[in-house]
């Protein structure tokens, strides 16, 4: 079965892809692999589940390949329900942030937080697509914590990896081992394997 990874985020197609590698009889391809003129999606859905469902339907439809799509939103303790980043992680005032301007707007926001206020809850919405339109979905809640000093150098594609904590592992994202990147995506993966499975069953 060939699925297609519905993002032009190198880090966030790595990171699904080695999800992916670990299902048989899967043939993971990225929209580089796509050789036809893809359509332009705007991410403009008031939650994740809206932005994945979008960019899912809108590559399968275009290429006639299942598709895959994972978005995320962040909550962050400390903040009232209108200074969330929700769904617009990388994105202030209407402008795509670069990395490093990403990571500094974080660090200004935490210093008005207190440490034990720091929270750092992410929702990872997953969609998959099939070609005829059928949809599976499902959703993933993180729990973990913002640090004021960043780890460096950072991550391409991933700045705010520098400055969160996992407390079930106890270290700071970016400094993760392979096996304990696999360990906090755990729950990301059963529930991939569960929609791939049901599409397979079709």
């Amino acid at each position: 079965m060939k699925i297609l990874i519905g993002t032009k985020n190198s880090a966030k197609f790595n990171r699904y892809k080695t999800i992916l590698s670990q299902m048989p009889d899967l043939e993971v391809l990225s929209l580089r692999d796509i050789y036809i003129t893809l359509p332009i999606i705007i991410e403009d859905g008031m939650t994740a589940e809206e932005n994945a469902s979008k960019k899912a339907r809108a590559y399968a439809k275009s290429t006639g390949l299942p598709t895959l799509s994972v978005d995320e939103a962040l909550y962050m303790g400390g903040l009232s329900p209108e200074q969330q980043p929700g769904t617009n992680v990388r994105r202030y005032m209407g402008k795509e942030l670069t990395d490093d301007e990403l990571l500094n707007l974080y660090l200004k926001r935490i210093k008005n937080i207190p440490p034990e206020n720091r929270t750092a809850t992410w929702i990872f919405a997953i969609c998959l697509v099939l070609p005829n339109g059928q949809e599976f979905s499902a959703k993933v809640q993180l729990c973990e914590k913002f640090l004021e000093d960043p780890s460096l150098p950072i991550v391409p594609g991933y700045p705010l990896s520098s400055i969160i904590y996992n407390p079930l592992i106890g270290k700071i994202y970016r400094d993760f081992t392979p096996e304990e990147e696999s360990k906090r995506l755990h729950p990301i993966y059963e529930k991939v394997s569960k929609i791939i499975q049901a599409a397979k069953c079709l």
